[in-house]
């Protein structure tokens, strides 16, 4: 149960994650004509870093709870 609960954490931050990846990726779209200068070139870059970080924090979340899937499938294979 305890290892069940685990993987399903995993997933479920993986998961609010990637709802914060989907609004600033969202952002960094509205703001793509100003990539280069304008009003907006802040905005865009403040928002292109957090795309990256949190499009990084989903996939490692949902990394680990693969990796720790499969440990565990090995572990009982042993068995």
């Amino acid at each position: 149960m305890a290892h069940t609960g685990g993987v399903l954490w995993l997933e479920i931050t993986g998961l609010f994650f990637a709802l914060f990846f989907l609004f600033f990726a969202q952002n960094v779209y509205k703001f793509r004509f100003s990539y280069k200068s304008g009003p907006d070139h802040t905005h865009f870059l403040i928002y292109s870093v957090l795309t990256v970080l949190f499009a990084a924090f989903t996939f490692s979340q949902f990394f680990k709870a693969r990796r720790k899937e499969q440990k565990n499938r090995a572990r009982r294979a042993e068995r």
